[in-house]
Order: C-alpha cells, then structure tokens, then sequence
C-alpha cells in the first residue's frame, strides 16, 4: 500500500523542480549581454534568422567597410576595433567572416527550433538570455522526469525524498548555475545541445521500456541527437550511444525474415533521422564556407589567431583532465569563501576563468560509483534493463568528457556537455545506495548524513562559483558603463559587484571613482572605508584611484585624511599603516609618513613591500645606513621582484657602492627585461667607468 506520505513529498519534488526553474530564469534574465545587444533584435541568432528569412546563410548584417578592405582580416590585432568591447552594441566578436559576408560557427539548431519559431509566431525577438534559461529549464526538466521514471519503476522501497534530493542535484549541482550567470551566444548552443541530449536519453529510456512504441521513441532519439549534433558539433561522437538498441534489437528472438525486418526497422529508426540531420549541416557547411566539414571557426573575429590553431590534439587531453575533473577550489574566511581554483600549470593553450575539477568540487558526482548496486539482487531482466540505461549515459559521458578534453582551450561552459551527464549517474547511485540500505536500518541514517553532507558541499560549491561569475560580470559592466559615461547606471552594478564578492580590488578601484564623478561623496567615503577594510593589501591602488577623482571634483585631501584614519583605527594592520605611511611621506608629511611605516614594518618584519617603503622614504630622508638594512631585507623576503632589487641598488648606488649596485640592477632585469630605469642607470654607470669597491 502506497504511503500517504508520497504525495506529499512528490508535490515537494515537483516544488523544488519549479523553483530550480524560476532560479534559471531569474538568474539569466538579470544579467547584461556582453555582446551588447541594443534589442533582441540585435542578437546574433536573432541576426542568423532574418538572414534564413531573407533566403541567405549569412547573418542579415552589414560588414563594416573597413573590414573589408583588411589584407588579413584573421589577425586579431589588426581586427580589434571591429571584435568591439563587452556590452558595445557593434560587436562581430566571433562572428565569421568568409568572402565578404558575416556568419555564425555557432550551431544552427536554436535558431531553428528556438528563435525562429518564436519570432514568427509572436513577432517579437527572444534574447540569448532567455533562449539560454528554456533551453537549461527543458533539459533539467527532461533529466529529473528521467530520474523520476527511474524511480517509480525499480526503486519503490526508495522514499520520494531521496528522488526529490536528486532532483535538486540534477538542477543545481552541476556547473547549470555557473553557466546562466553569462548566458549569451555562446551559452545558446551549449545549453541547446543539453537540452536535446536529455531529450534524446528520455526517448531512449522510453525505447526500452515501451517496446510497442519502440521505434517511434528511436525516430525520435535520433532525431533529438540529431539537433544536439546540429547545435554542438562536439556531441557527434555521443551518436554512438544509439547503437545500444540496435543491438538489443540484434540479439532479440525471431525467425527467419521477420527477425531481418526487425533489425533492419529498428537501425533505420536509430540512424535515419541522425544521417540525415548530418547531411544537411554537411551541406549548410559546403554552402557557407565551401567544404562540409568546415563549420566557420577557422574564420571566426576572435581574440586569438583561428585559421592556424589545431583545435583537437592528443597533447591537451592529459591538462584538460586535470583542469576538468581534478583542480580543487581554494576556499577563504569570508564571504564569498571562494576564492578561486588551482589550476594545473598551463601547457600553452587558451585557459579561461572558473573551470573546475568537478571530482573535487562536485563531491556528490563520487556517488556514480555505487551505480551497479541499482542491479544488485535483481533478476535478469531488470539487471539487464538498468545495465543498458547506465552504459547509456555512462558511455555518452565519457565520449563528451574526452572529446572535451582534447580541445585547445579550457572553459566553464564545456563542462555543460559532461557534468550533468555524471550528476545523472550520481543520481541513479543515489537511488541503488538507498535500495541497498533499506533492509540495512542501522547503516541507513549515517549513510545519509554522509550522501547528505556530500549534496550540501556540491550545492554550495555550486552556488558559490555563481555568484562570482555573475559578480565579476558586474564589475566589468560597471567598468564600460563609468567609460561610456553612465555613472549612474555604472554605480548600481560596481555596488552589486562588490555586494556579492567583497573581494573585487578592481570593482572598488571603479565604485569609488564612479560616486566622485556622481557627487556622491557621503557614498565614497563609506565604500573607501568599506574597500580598506576588505582590501588592505591593495590600499594604496584604491587611494590613487579615490585621491585622482575627489581631487578631480574639487575635494583634494579627502582621500590622505580618511587613509590615515583608517591606519590610525586598525593599529595592527600592516598593510594600512604602509599605505598611509607611503602617501602621507609623498604628501610632504615625511615625520608622519616615517612614523607610519616604521610601525608597519614593526607590526610584520616579513612584509617585502614594507621594508621597501620604508627603506626608499629612509633613503630619501638622507638616512641611508638604516635604509640599506631595510632594502635587503625587502630583497630577501621577494627575490622575484624586479622592483625589490631596484630599490636595493638605488640605495647602494647612492652610497657609492656602484660595483654592488650594478649587480642589483642586472638582477632587476634578469627578473624584467622591460624595466627600463634599471637599464638606464646601468648605462650611467658604464659611462662614468668602474668605480673603486666599496664596503656596504
């Protein structure tokens, strides 16, 4: 008799599903495009449609004559003006530019499937954001029904809390709520391919297990592969995976020429309808760039040389390995706690931001592991039903995590095409976990409390690595919006930037300058004292910056006065008490100054950038024997700064010791070969000829 209960819990599920998908559409609707569309209408897909619409392949847009008249228009320095800045309205960045006309390499398939439809039938464009929410909200949709079919059929001892718990990592445990904080044109394809590739697992599932209508659910596999294929490329591989009912098919019992027909039926439904979606992007490919395997990223506008990069190579899988699936987060005191992730050493290839090692960060991904205990115990059929589904989606994950891993260039948003495929499997483990331990009551709650603890740390990495995204996001906006002009608009997303990630030297740096060209300077000199409180170590960049606005309007001052304030109320802050120290001595205040940095190299003897404060304020200061203790001594706690062995050299150079001197300058360039005043005072020493030793 069914508990009374399940109800319940299934309007919980169906809760928790509901509100993972306003989550999605809350988060990629709020954002700014970075490719800075004026309108939707603006939108490269939107562009690709009125090009189908008015009977070409090419983007319905006109190629800047500049462009045109370019000898080489592949070579990224010469094409920047025309790639545009982040959320400028004329941007071609990673368009392609082929004989004078403008296309996507992006797929095809949403515009297809997606913007088309959309615009005919309400006379409205759809912006990337939103195409990238419906497109993230049908395949999460797609995965946690399949998961929800998995259940009721051979897990009911299962409670429908631990479905509903899987549900929630299906939506937010996977790299989804990373990848809708930027939801622009390059997210619509990858979140396109998601979204059939669920698709295509559902109908297969459902090929399996309905075999009345088993090649109804085939044509429809295909099909749904088919436009995945059409919208990444980079899934063609997974195609593989519709060779498992073909298979089934062959083994299955018949006589004669009904057994051939049957086989024959059911490769036609699996392969047909894929073939001929492959056909047909080979064509698209021929028309547009004249060869069917060329599908435009040779001659994309991008900020890296296309047309000569090997973009798939054995030689990037073992790095993208590591960067994929081993590469730790580095975790702080305060919010955010995240503070980035320690990457592998770079092997020469293109990395980006935020990508992570979804084993180590996604600890709730381990629970694929217990996947065989879902056919543990079972009888043949069922043992054979769950092997198939879990070879399925195990083997479609590894094809894409390898294809993946052999490309150039590492990025957060390829992960889209593997990670919820392993948080699928981590699920299904779940559910054979939680059947093994029915009858198993006293290992059942610490079991839980460990899957639990497993789910919460994946929810939290996974939320974390979110909103810095969108907070870097913020800041960059902010950052064209103050350019452009747009204090006002610039403030409120320099504020939201720093709200969520406190840690943004940068987005301070602009806030500040921001609120001076506004006026608002109640506001400036609440978020200096905030930014000195959560960046000391950058006190003295942030001052520049409050210091050159406030003076700018007319408030020369304020900035030394509040820095000196905020040294005198943090007594134990080095870094405060260096910065102040530093500009108080160039503000004229050298006894004040002296006394500043005297106490910050007191407060940490082992801070290099004090002691080579105080060494050049003490060597300006005409105190050069205690100025040549503090010099080293900035030496010998950074030896890997160039400007550390300059100061040396000054000292030692005014000293008389121009032997001892040279020496300090040459190693200041072997650190940097560009730091200039070194080179040029070595050349003074040179023309003034050797000079006698001298004691330090």
């Amino acid at each position: 008799m069914m508990s009374p209960r399940v109800p319940w819990w299934a309007l919980i599920g169906g809760a928790l599903g509901a509100a993972v998908i306003a989550l999605y559409g809350w988060t990629a609707t709020t954002t700014a495009p970075e490719i800075g569309c004026a309108t939707p209408a603006d939108a490269y897909y939107n562009r690709l449609v009125e090009g189908f619409r008015a009977g070409q392949l090419s983007l319905r847009q006109a190629v800047p004559p500049g462009l045109a008249r370019l000898a080489d228009p592949y070579d990224p320095a010469v094409t920047r003006p025309f790639r545009g800045q982040p959320f400028a309205t004329d941007r071609l960045l990673d368009q392609s530019y082929f004989h004078g006309r403008l296309y996507l390499y992006f797929g095809a398939t949403p515009a297809l499937i997606l913007f088309w439809p959309y615009a005919a039938l309400t006379g409205r464009y759809l912006g990337h954001g939103e195409a990238v929410a419906v497109f993230a909200a049908l395949g999460f949709a797609l995965s946690a029904g399949l998961l929800a079919a998995l259940g009721r059929r051979y897990f009911r001892e299962v409670s429908p809390g631990v479905v509903a718990a899987g549900v929630l990592a299906l939506g937010l445990a996977t790299n989804l709520p990373l990848l809708l904080q930027r939801p622009d044109v390059w997210e619509v394809p990858i979140a396109c391919g998601y979204a059939m590739t669920m698709l295509a697992l559902v109908a297969l599932w459902n090929a399996a297990h309905r075999p009345a209508g088993r090649r109804r659910w085939l044509v429809l596999a295909s099909v749904a592969y088919g436009l995945a294929v059409g919208a990444r490329p980079s899934l063609g591989p997974g195609a593989l995976i519709l060779c498992g009912p073909v298979l089934a098919a062959w083994g299955e019992r018949a006589e004669g020429r009904r057994r051939w027909t049957r086989r024959a039926t059911t490769a036609a439904a699996a392969f047909v309808p894929l073939a001929l979606i492959v056909l047909g992007i080979l064509i698209y490919n021929a028309q547009r760039f004249g060869h069917p395997w060329e599908f435009g990223e040779h001659y994309q506008l991008a900020g890296d040389r296309q047309d000569s990069i090997r973009h798939f190579s054995l030689g990037n899988l073992e790095y993208n390995i590591r960067a994929y699936f081993l590469a730790p987060a580095i975790w702080g005191p305060s919010f955010p706690y995240l503070k980035g992730v320690a990457m592998p050493p770079v092997p020469g290839h293109y990395p980006e931001r935020y990508v992570f090692g979804v084993l180590a960060n996604l600890p709730f991904a381990w629970l694929a592991l217990a996947v065989p205990l879902a056919w543990h115990g079972r009888g043949p059929a069922e043992r054979r039903a769950l092997r198939g589904s879990a070879a399925t989606v195990a083997g479609l994950f590894a094809i894409s995590a390898t294809t993946i891993g052999l490309f150039y260039g590492t990025c957060n948003r390829y992960e889209t095409e593997f990670i919820p495929l392993l948080i699928l499997m981590a699920t299904g483990g779940l559910l054979g976990l939680e059947r093994w331990l029915a009858h198993r009551g006293s290992w059942r709650w610490p079991a839980r409390l460990i899957w639990g603890g497993l789910l919460a740390y994946s929810l939290a990495f996974s939320l974390l690595v979110g909103l810095r995204e969108r907070a870097e996001i913020s800041m960059v906006h902010g950052q064209y919006l103050r350019a452009d002009g747009q204090a006002g608009e610039a403030i409120a997303e320099l504020a939201r930037a720093v709200r969520l990630n406190p840690e943004l030297a940068e987005a301070w740096i602009t806030l500040l300058a921001a609120d001076c060209e506004a006026g608002r300077f109640v506001e400036a000199r609440a978020n200096f004292a905030s930014a000195l409180g959560r960046r000391p170590d950058d006190a003295l960049r942030m001052f520049d910056a409050y210091d050159r606005a406030s003076a700018s309007a007319g408030r020369p001052g304020d900035a030394l006065a509040q820095l000196e304030a905020a040294a005198l109320a943090a007594p134990a802050s080095a870094a405060l008490g260096e910065a102040a120290g530093w500009r108080l001595f160039q503000a004229g205040r050298r006894a004040d100054g002296l006394v500043h940095l005297e106490d910050a190299v007191r407060r940490d003897p082992n801070r290099a950038s004090s002691q080579y404060f105080l060494a050049a304020a003490l060597a300006q200061s005409g105190q050069l024997t205690a100025a040549l203790a503090h010099a080293r001594a900035a030496v010998r706690l950074a030896p890997a700064v160039a400007g550390a062995h300059f100061g040396l050299g000054l000292v030692l150079l005014q000293l008389g010791h121009a032997a001892e001197a040279r020496a300090e300058f040459e190693r200041t360039l072997a650190v940097d070969s560009r730091y200039e005043p070194a080179r040029e005072l070595l050349r003074q020493i040179d023309a003034d000829g050797p000079a006698s030793p001298a004691s330090p």
